[in-house]
């Protein structure tokens, strides 16, 4: 089971709503993923919500933030494959877009906080045409993202997160992935993608797969 069997017919008139369908869809997948994650033994908040200073809702998000770069690393890998015709690249990072969103909720946000109206249109263009360039300040952002988070498991002094700051960094790092995946693909393949991913992953939680 694929995307190419639940093919999606978004249009360039979708695109204004791109986000808001987006998030919506992933607040859908994430009940869920919660019932199963939960069962499996791992913490995951029934609100969808996160409290920013509690150890082991930080450690979800770092788990979170952990999988996106996962998905970065299997797309890359395809991307960089001669052989490849980076279909499966673009597919990988669809899937990292479902974590980095999760994650953004998690974290008690969403489109609206991520996209101010007056920016929607331009926040998410490059100026860099260097695919190493755009990784490595995906990383960089992601990473001092995740460090605003203090309560790290072997540290026994409790640090509240600066929550301004946690929220700048994470919409910051978020809008780093999306140009990311548009350098690979144009905004309605962003938007077709997910969904066509997020339909597979419909398909395999009914499946128990």
């Amino acid at each position: 089971m694929n995307v190419f069997d639940f093919p999606s017919e978004f249009t360039e008139e979708h695109i204004p709503k791109m986000y808001s369908n987006i998030f919506n869809r992933q607040k859908e997948l994430m009940e869920k993923y919660r019932e199963i994650e939960s069962k499996n033994g791992f913490h995951y908040p029934e609100s969808l919500k996160v409290n920013l200073d509690d150890r082991f809702d930080q450690n979800l998000l770092k788990n979170m933030a952990w999988r996106v770069i996962e998905e970065v690393g299997e797309s890359l890998e395809s991307y960089f494959n001669p052989l490849d015709d980076k279909t499966h690249a673009k597919e990988e990072l669809a899937d990292g877009l479902h974590f980095f969103t999760e994650l953004v909720i998690l974290s008690g946000y969403s489109e609206k906080d991520l996209i101010p109206i007056d920016a929607q249109e331009t926040w998410y263009k490059s100026n860099s045409s260097n695919i190493y360039e755009l990784i490595t300040s995906l990383v960089l952002l992601l990473g001092i993202t995740m460090n605003c988070l203090k309560l790290k498991p072997w540290k026994q002094t409790h640090v509240k997160t600066d929550v301004s700051n946690y929220k700048t960094k994470l919409i910051i790092a978020y809008r780093a992935y999306i140009r990311l995946m548009l350098f690979m693909m144009k905004p309605i393949e962003v938007l077709n993608l997910y969904f066509s991913k997020s339909d597979v992953n419909r398909f395999r939680i009914r499946s128990n797969y």
